[in-house]
């Protein structure tokens, strides 16, 4: 997984830089430190979830489990609820925030909602990924991360051959790799727990 996204960086950088210049390339470095904060928080937000949810099904006390997975998914959801606002002001005026060229705003606005977005998502499926933890069964995300990765490399690959080079396509490319990924964690909460 690691290795798929030092892949992404070396390959869409002198890319970006050839075709849509320098400046271009600032917002998916931002973009890009974005996903990372994004990460970051919610694995601090959930991290101790998944301790909690594990212990309570390792004593056999389902109805303890689901009353920790479910209020951390609904603190979730109040989380991304109340980031949506501040979230699509920050895009709409967001040539108002950081300096952009007219003719990237477009794109980068889009670039930013899908990265938004795509925190949100992120949030929301932490709680979901307690599943294969709690199982015991890490190679089971860890195989899925991998795929996720390859997904968005595929669909980074396939957007910057057959169309106009864009910015905006690492964001949802990203975007489409976390649903992916969060589909995939439903799958395994409803599998494995």
């Amino acid at each position: 997984s690691c290795l798929v996204s030092l892949g992404i960086s070396f390959l869409i950088t002198p890319t970006v830089i050839d075709k849509l210049g320098s400046e271009a390339q600032g917002f998916v470095t931002m973009a890009n430190n974005f996903v990372s904060y994004a990460a970051i928080m919610a694995m601090a937000l959930n991290s101790m979830a998944g301790r909690f949810i594990t212990v309570k099904i390792h004593q056999n006390d389902i109805d303890g489990a689901n009353r920790y997975f479910n209020s951390v998914m609904y603190a979730n959801l109040v989380i991304v609820a109340a980031l949506v606002i501040p979230c699509a002001a920050v895009v709409f005026y967001l040539e108002k925030l950081v300096n952009i060229s007219p003719a990237l705003v477009t794109d980068v606005k889009l670039l930013f909602a899908t990265m938004f977005a795509n925190f949100m998502v992120t949030i929301v499926s932490t709680t979901f990924s307690t599943a294969t933890f709690a199982a015991n069964r890490l190679d089971l995300s860890a195989l899925r991360t991998i795929e996720s990765q390859i997904l968005k490399a595929g669909l980074l690959v396939a957007a910057f051959a057959f169309l106009p080079i864009r910015v905006s396509y690492l964001g949802i490319a990203t975007l489409l790799s976390s649903v992916y990924l969060f589909i995939t964690y439903i799958h395994y909460t409803k599998k494995l727990l």
